[in-house]
């Protein structure tokens, strides 16, 4: 369920990133690092919560809002569209 929750929050994050128009590549310079670096902190491995928090700033979200997003992704992953509404109802 940890595991769920942290991959919840990283795609959050790179729709964050993807709204502001920014790269991996363009990340991976503000964080002065390299690129696979960023691509493993978006992919398996754990993020520290000061790079976490870094990330957050480039992107200028809080973590709340980060959490918001995480959550309000995972309720919309819940509904049933109305066709499958309709074939439950049958």
């Amino acid at each position: 369920m940890e595991q769920f929750k942290r991959q919840k929050l990283k795609s959050a994050l790179k729709q964050v990133a993807k709204n502001r128009g920014l790269t991996y590549e363009d990340l991976a310079e503000r964080l002065e690092c390299s690129l696979p670096t960023v691509k493993r902190y978006f992919g398996a491995e754990d993020l520290t919560l000061s790079r976490l928090l870094q990330i957050c700033e480039i992107l200028d979200v809080t973590l709340a809002e980060l959490e918001l997003m995480a959550n309000a992704d995972h309720q919309s992953d819940e509904k049933f569209s109305a066709e499958q509404e309709q074939f439950l109802v049958k």
